[in-house]
This record gives structure tokens, C-alpha cells and sequence, in this order.
């Protein structure tokens, strides 16, 4: 296949010159005579296949059924059907937590494959990812022109330096300039810790002096999935250790400080955001902080694609430029993948929330969500998924109200062939793709009896049976579940097992309704019509007084799902750069009673409330308002003067 031009004149490589290219550097880590990748079609099935040797391969249905064997668990072993080899090392390819194809080694020896084999399998299956997510490889896996648009085609000096190895130091600027543009930082900093916490090197986006948070850290400190210190005071860092950091810390300006701690090439790494301001960062940055530390440990780990095993400094400090372009580019769009809006709030409900989900995060325990339908239960599993030491494996959500009782149970624990009519072939269940990771259960209430039934045994015993099968399946999936009903008053009705709610009640956590935390309203209204602005690619509008006081007073029976209904339907009639409450369409029938429908009056109500709340200061309660100062003080003096009665 020919290197073609897109419409915009970028270089795009064939899908099998690309991939040939990427195994040739990997030789080095994974010796190999071949080496395959496949695409799956969305039911499963094998879409396509190339060889490393042979471009375009015919897949049998028996080459076929064993790559798809054991997805998406990776593994190693030897014997392989109809192709002459021996030995063969196999890793998933995961897009949107789920797989999306497979890489696989093979050698003609035995028993050549190992743990490091594996491991290093696994990485290059993740840089053909983060390649397939900037366009590289063309369509590999389906995605339509709109999402290749929107994650960023990599652009003809990407493909032209895509061998050229570059000193990271030079580059981390650049990097934190990128990521910048969705958390805001005013240093970021990438270390490497020795098994004692001592740092062992130290990348920053400016040239402080060395001394610079090189002090060792307690090896508790760096096994957490995150630190957040909001404030640097003295005060806030009474039990901040070690003592030494502290005279560093207070000596350096910063006010605020967020890291996010994981592994890189068997090395503890930390990537560190630090902020002038006192709360410069929350709870809510946790998830995307994570996202982009992932990407920068990604780009250090992939290094070695070219240049294989170099002195420990020098491999630490050097990633390839393609590659560190990639994680650049993730970080950049970080909060722009479909479903995925951040957690957005600083109410004191909202906060606690945050706070409990943080902490539970870091333990093994299931979770109980309850809420209204719409008050971001599952955006609460997800953060809690993100922020965990199980964040890089799969999150797997399943609706136990949209699928009848049969097909739950089939959905849930797989089944084998035979196992019922139509059942063709053997299918893993949801428990089985969450290994390792998340298994979100929304509406568990809706479960029927037989499927509580088995599932208590996955929740005491940790082991379940695929439908018609005999063998049992071990697991090492957590377990978040979710309901907006009654669980208590179910039980009393013979509906739910009571053993089951104590199994699934370790940790029970209530998410408030959007009208119990109303001062999240502006904050999550922003956020969402940047959502919308993007998913209708059009001007995002800004909000006057007049809605934000609309949105205010509405009594939110749906809660955020219906302010983003709302907000949608409001950004398509709006055609200007104001939307104004004429815009909003609400149920009338749901209004609260005793609030005004006077947009004036609403406008002085909420301007006089945030004056109030910000303890007079005009120009925060102008920033809150989403008004400048002197727009402020008109409306003011519109009010001081008796126009609005």
C-alpha cells in the first residue's frame, strides 16, 4: 500500500508500512519471526488481519477463534494452530475500555516467551492505541471522520520524526504549555523515585533550582494513587512529611499542589502540578491529572521502542519524539472524549461527595451509590475508577433495567456454546472483560432473583460459571453498584436479597439532588455547554443574569441529566452569542413553588444572594456571575434606583 495525502495535505502511512516500521523497533524487547495484528468488528468477531511478514492475512475460522481466545486477559504460551511456531505472546488492544483487536508475538522455538515478554507486549499494543487514536493508522478501528477530527490528525512533521529520539527536558515545556490548556498549572514536574522515595531525577517546565522537591518522599506517600494539598501553609501542611519539604515547599511560592504516583518502566514515577494559588486544584482534577501523568508515563516506558536497553538515566530521561507527541496530544484533548465530563461542582454536598469517593477509591471495597436518576452516579463510579490503583485497566458499565432477566444473565457471566439455542460459540461475560478493573452495576434493584442469586456468589467466593458451563471462573473484579430506589424498602417486598444489599453495601455512598446543591448550578452549566459547543461544533454562548437566575429557581426533578437537556436544546435555538432564559424550555408543571417567574426580579434575587455569599466583594461576585465589574455595577445602580420593583 502507497503513503497517501489527507484532505489537509498531512502524510498518512499505510496501516502495514506503519506497523511493520513499530515491530522492527520492537525486535529488540520481543524477539520475534512474526508478528500479527487484528481489528475486531463490533460483534467480536475478527475484521482484518496483518503480518509484519506478509501484509493482508486470510484468517481461518480456527486462527480466528484462537486469537479471540482469553480476550481481553492477556498471555504467553506456546502451540499455535495451523502456522508453523512454536512459542507466542499475546496483548489486547483496549480503545474506550474495551478491545478493540490483539497484538501477537510468535517465535519458532519453544517456551521463548515470558513475564517481560509480556509486559513489553502490552506497552507496544498501547502505543498502537495512542497511534490509531491520532489517525496514524489510518481507520485500524472504525473511527468516522468526526472523532479523527476531533482528537487531532498528527501532522506531516509527526510522521517525519517519527525515528528521531529527542532529551525530554527540551520538550517538557512544550508539554506543559499543551496540557495547560485544560489544567491550569503554573509548574509541572515529572520525577522518578528510587524504592526508598529517594528522587532520582527530576523534569521540570522551568529551570528551578535543583533543590526543588528533590527531597526524599515516604514510600506510603508515593504508594497513594494521588496527593492533593490545596494549601501550602503552614496550617495545611501540618502533616505534610518529610519535615524537610516543608522549608522547600513554604521558600518556593507555590500554593497549592496535586500529584498523581504510578509506574513507568518498573519505576515509581510521580507527575506534579503546582499552582501560585491556594486551591488552585480539587478533587475534580484528579481524573484528567491522571490522564495525562498516564500519557508522560506511556511516553518514558516507550523509549526503549528504539533504542532498546540504554543506561538507567539515560533510558529515564529520552523518549521518542513520535511517541511524546502522542501523550501530548491525548493530554490536550483530555476532557474531550464522548460521556466522560468532569466532575464539576464545589458545593459542600458536592465536595463531600468528592471527598468520600477519593477515599474509598483507594481501597479494595464495593461501593453503593444512591440517587435520583441523573444525579451522576455513574460519573461517581467512573471517578472513583480513575483515581484508583485499577485505573489502567477496563470500566464496564452495565444496565441491569435495559436487558431481561435471561439476557442479563448471559450479559454478566458469559456462556458457553450450546448453552441455549443460538448459542454459537463461547462468549465471555461483563465480569470476565472487567478483570482487574471496574464492574458497574446501574439499577442493580432491577436484577431478578436467579441473577442476585449467582451474583452474591461473585461477590463471596470471588467465582462465578459462565451459563452451561461446569469450570469456575475466578475473578479479580471490583464492584461498584448503583440504584435510585428504595434497596431497604425492596427487601421488606420480597423484591431484593438482603444478603446481597449487605454484601453490596461496604461502602454506601448518596449522591444529593441538583436542587439540594444549587450554587453547583453555574459551575456545572459552563461546564456542560462546553460539551455541548463540541458536540455541536458551533460557538459556545455565553449566559445572561436572566438564565442563570432561571436555571436557579427551577426545581431540577431530572437533576443534571435534565440541565443538560436543557442546555442542548437551548444552545440549538440560540442564535447568538447570548442565551438568555427565553431560550430555556422547562417543564412547567415542575417549577417550585414560591420562586418568581419575573426574570427581573430573578436576576436582582440571585445578584443580591452571590453578593451575599461572596461577602460583598463585587468582583468575585461578578466573576461568579459571569459578568464583568462595571456590568455589575450597572445592574446595580438599575436596582439601588427603583427600576425593578
Amino acid at each position: 500500500m502507497a503513503e497517501t495525502r489527507n484532505a489537509d495535505g498531512a502524510l498518512r502511512g499505510s496501516m502495514d508500512a506503519v506497523f511493520a516500521r513499530l515491530v522492527a523497533a520492537a525486535a529488540p524487547l520481543v524477539p520475534h519471526a512474526e508478528a500479527v495484528l487484528a481489528t475486531l468488528a463490533p460483534d467480536g468477531s475478527v475484521l482484518r488481519a496483518i503480518s509484519s511478514t506478509e501484509g493482508e492475512l486470510f484468517v481461518p475460522d480456527s486462527f480466528g477463534r484462537w486469537l479471540l481466545e482469553g480476550l481481553p486477559t492477556p498471555g504467553f504460551g506456546s502451540g499455535v494452530p495451523e502456522l508453523d511456531r512454536r512459542s507466542w505472546v499475546k496483548s489486547p488492544l483496549i480503545l474506550d475500555d474495551a478491545p478493540v483487536g490483539v497484538l501477537v508475538f510468535f517465535a519458532q522455538a519453544s517456551s521463548v516467551y515470558g513475564q517481560a515478554d509480556l509486559a513489553h507486549a502490552e506497552t507496544i499494543a498501547r502505543v498502537i492505541v495512542a497511534m490509531a487514536r491520532t489517525g496514524v493508522l489510518g481507520d485500524v478501528f472504525g473511527q468516522d471522520n468526526a472523532e479523527r477530527d476531533l482528537i487531532l490528525d498528527p501532522s506531516e512533521e509527526v510522521l517525519r520524526e517519527l525515528a528521531d529520539v529527542l532529551d525530554v527536558r527540551s520538550i517538557f515545556p512544550r508539554i506543559s504549555a499543551i496540557v495547560g490548556r485544560v489544567l491550569a498549572h503554573d509548574r509541572l514536574t515529572m520525577t522518578f523515585h528510587d524504592a526508598d522515595g529517594s528522587v532520582r531525577m527530576q523534569v521540570a517546565s522551568d529551570t528551578k533550582p535543583p533543590e526543588f522537591m528533590t527531597v526524599k518522599v515516604a514510600p506510603e506517600v508515593l504508594a497513594r494513587p494521588f496527593v492533593l494539598l490545596p494549601d501550602l501553609s503552614p496550617e495545611g501542611l501540618a502533616t505534610y512529611e518529610p519535615p524537610e519539604a516543608r522549608a522547600v515547599l513554604l521558600r518556593s511560592g507555590y500554593r497549592s499542589f496535586l500529584a498523581v504516583n504510578l509506574n513507568a518502566r518498573n519505576q515509581r514515577m510521580g507527575v506534579e502540578f503546582w499552582s501560585h494559588r491556594v486551591n488552585g486544584f480539587s478533587l475534580a482534577d484528579v481524573p484528567l491529572a491522571r490522564h495525562v501523568a498516564t500519557c508522560l508515563a506511556l511516553a518514558v516506558s516507550h523509549e526503549q521502542l528504539a533504542e532498546g536497553f540504554r543506561g538507567p538515566e539515560e533510558r529515564v530521561v529520552r523518549a521518542q519524539h513520535f511517541e511524546t507527541r502522542v501523550g501530548s496530544l491525548m493530554a490536550e484533548i483530555a476532557e474531550r472524549p464522548k460521556g466522560h465530563r468532569r466532575v464539576a461542582g464545589q458545593s459542600r454536598q458536592w465536595t463531600s461527595v468528592l471527598q468520600a469517593a477519593s477515599r474509598v477509591a483507594e481501597t479494595e471495597a464495593t461501593v453503593l451509590l444512591i440517587g435520583e436518576s441523573g444525579t451522576g452516579k455513574e460519573l461517581i463510579a467512573r471517578f472513583i475508577h480513575e483515581v484508583s490503583n485499577r485505573h489502567h485497566r477496563p470500566f464496564i458499565g452495565v444496565n441491569c433495567a435495559a436487558l431481561p432477566e435471561q439476557l442479563l444473565e448471559s450479559e454478566l457471566f458469559g456462556f458457553e456454546r450450546g448453552a441455549f439455542t443460538g448459542a454459537s460459540h463461547t462468549k465471555p461475560g461483563q465480569i470476565e472483560l472487567a478483570e482487574g478493573g471496574v464492574l458497574f452495576l446501574d439499577e442493580v434493584s432491577e436484577m431478578s432473583p436467579s441473577a442476585q442469586a449467582k451474583f452474591l456468589r461473585v461477590l463471596q467466593e470471588r467465582e462465578f460459571r459462565r451459563l452451561g458451563g461446569t469450570r469456575l471462573i475466578k475473578t479479580n473484579t471490583r464492584i461498584i453498584a448503583a440504584t435510585n430506589t428504595d434497596l431497604q424498602q425492596a427487601i421488606k417486598n420480597g423484591q431484593f436479597r438482603r444478603d446481597l444489599y449487605y454484601r453490596l453495601r461496604v461502602f454506601d455512598l448518596k449522591l444529593p439532588p441538583l436542587r439540594e446543591r444549587r450554587e453547583d448550578i453555574p459551575v456545572l452549566s459552563e461546564t456542560l455547554l462546553d460539551e455541548i459547543a463540541l458536540q455541536l461544533q458551533r460557538r459556545r454562548p455565553r449566559l445572561t443574569p436572566a438564565a442563570h437566575a432561571a436555571l436557579l429557581n427551577y426545581h431540577w426533578p431530572g437533576n443534571v441529566r435534565e440541565l443538560r437537556n436543557v442546555l442542548e436544546r437551548a444552545s440549538i435555538v440560540c442564535d447568538h452569542d447570548a442565551l438568555d432564559a427565553s431560550h430555556l424550555s422547562f417543564d412547567t408543571e415542575t417549577l417550585e413553588s414560591g420562586f418568581s417567574t419575573d426574570l427581573s426580579v430573578m436576576e436582582r434575587e440571585m445578584i443580591e444572594k452571590v453578593l451575599v455569599e461572596c461577602g460583598g466583594n463585587k468582583s468575585a461576585a461578578a466573576k461568579r456571575l459571569g459578568l464583568s465589574r462595571m456590568q455589575l455595577y450597572v445592574r446595580l445602580r438599575r436596582y439601588q434606583s427603583g427600576a425593578v420593583n
